[in-house]
C-alpha cells in the first residue's frame, strides 16, 4: 500500500515497483491485495499498457477513482483497459481516445 499526500508542479513520477501509472497531483492511494486493487487519485494519472499489462499479469481487478484528469495512452487497447479495471470514477476528465464508445 503507499499513500502519497502533498502537491507536485513536477513531471510525472516514474511509478516505484507496486504502484501503478504516473502521477502528479495533491493526493494518491494505492492498495492492491490478492485479485483485489483500489487506486484513489486526486490530480493527474497516466495509464500506460506497461502498467495495466502487470496488473493483469497479477490477476488484479482496479477500481480506480479519481477526481481530476485520467489520460489513458492511446496504445492501450481497450480489451486491455476493461480487463483491469472493474470499475471507474472521475469526477472531472477523461482523456483515452483509444476507448471512445467503449466504457459505459
Amino acid at each position: 500500500m503507499s499513500i502519497r499526500i502533498g502537491w507536485s508542479v513536477h513531471r510525472p513520477r516514474v511509478p516505484r515497483p507496486g504502484e501503478v501509472g504516473h502521477h502528479v497531483g495533491l493526493f494518491e492511494y494505492t492498495r492492491i491485495e490478492g485479485e483485489r486493487g483500489r487506486k484513489v487519485v486526486v490530480g493527474w494519472l497516466r495509464l500506460e499498457p506497461e502498467d495495466l499489462l502487470r496488473l493483469r499479469a497479477k490477476g488484479v481487478r482496479l477500481h480506480l477513482r479519481v477526481i481530476g484528469v485520467l489520460s489513458v495512452a492511446p496504445d492501450v487497447e481497450p480489451d486491455l483497459f476493461l480487463g483491469v479495471v472493474k470499475r471507474l470514477n472521475i469526477a472531472g476528465s477523461l482523456r483515452a481516445p483509444s476507448l471512445a464508445g467503449r466504457i459505459p
